[in-house]
């Protein structure tokens, strides 16, 4: 045993003892080097974000149009089957097509039409106005 000034004995330092388990699973991180930067000379790759592809059953959720389509229209097919389905409707009222939704979205697409401020709000709002215009109603209800 090593003493201390004082003439205390201390025990020695022990080796650090390691878990064989442990030291198992530890893996090793490896660290790659950032992408190189572009060169000054050259633009930004810009890349772009791509939608995911809903499956499934479409829903229509604008404004029930007479004689032509009803809110809450629940179509088989994805959007694009759909919009091909439409293709005579779409041509005299071209915003149906912003207003249907892949039923995977629907709630959330429920919301954003009767909240101020995004897109699916105001293609209602100005499909609502344009019908209501044509079918001789009142468009300030």
């Amino acid at each position: 045993m090593a003493q201390t000034n004082k003439g205390q004995k201390t025990k020695p330092p022990e080796e650090e003892k390691i878990d064989p388990v442990a030291e198992e699973s530890v893996t090793e991180a490896v660290v790659e080097p950032p992408a190189d930067p572009p060169a000054p000379d050259q633009p930004p790759v810009k890349r772009e974000k791509s939608a995911p592809k809903y499956t499934g059953p479409s829903v229509y959720i604008g404004p029930s149009i007479s004689s032509l389509i009803l809110c809450g229209t629940v179509f088989p097919g994805d959007k694009d089957t759909t919009l091909a389905e439409l293709g005579k409707e779409l041509e005299k009222h071209p915003l149906i097509a912003s207003l249907i939704v892949p039923a995977a979205l629907l709630a959330e697409s429920r919301i954003k039409v009767q909240s101020p401020g995004n897109l699916l709000h105001v293609n209602y709002m100005k499909l609502a106005r344009a019908t209501e215009l044509k079918q001789g109603g009142n468009p300030h209800g």
